[in-house]
């Protein structure tokens, strides 16, 4: 099977507003990783490890795949499932893809907490240009695949979700294109590194 990634999505971090949190820092979650117990949440609600995105977790936290799941891990079937969890826990958090995360999720009695980056002083929430610039931490890539000796169409669906006819389709939909870098751009009359 070959796959390429087609879209950018930041892994909010949910959590129940009765329980106070607003945000918490990428080394508060590296202790929850390595078994470390935190006074403000016990339990942290997940999708099936098999959707990809606890991978893509642990990954920017800087834990290897391989590492073991921490006692207070609960699997789901899916984000839906998380959602309902966080909202009736107020001592669990949970992680869900911005990509389908519901816009109402404030209604369902959840929160998207912020999450404050090793480099910052400031936490960020895992908004559209947030996850675009590099400001949110935690992101994941959406992959689209097919077999490697599959059907020709198959492939084409491919080539044009990656191609650049593709990706301004997905952004159009209103997802952060994989292939899109942000960065700001200086200009100037003199060369760089003059003092000029």
């Amino acid at each position: 099977m070959v796959y390429y990634p087609i879209a950018l999505g930041g892994i909010a971090l949910l959590g129940n507003p009765s329980s106070g949190l607003d945000a918490l820092a990428m080394n508060d979650l590296r202790r929850f990783l390595r078994d470390e117990r935190d006074p403000r949440f016990d339990r942290l609600y997940a999708p099936d490890p098999n959707q990809g995105l606890w991978d893509a977790f642990r990954s920017g936290l800087g834990f290897s795949p391989d590492a073991p799941v921490p006692e207070g891990t609960t699997f789901l079937v899916d984000e839906s499932a998380v959602l309902q969890a966080v909202a009736a826990d107020p001592r669990g958090i949970g992680i869900a893809s911005t990509l389908t995360l519901p816009d109402s999720a404030g209604i369902r009695g959840v929160r998207v907490l912020a999450i404050r980056p090793d480099t910052a002083a400031v936490a960020v929430q895992p908004g559209y240009e947030q996850v675009g610039y590099g400001e949110y931490p935690l992101y994941h890539y959406l992959y689209v695949g097919c077999l490697k000796d599959g059907s020709v169409r198959g492939a084409m669906f491919v080539t044009f979700l990656t191609g650049d006819r593709g990706q301004r389709q997905v952004e159009r939909a209103g997802f952060l294109p994989a292939r899109q870098t942000w960065r700001p751009i200086s200009l100037t009359r003199h060369p760089l590194g003059s003092s000029n």
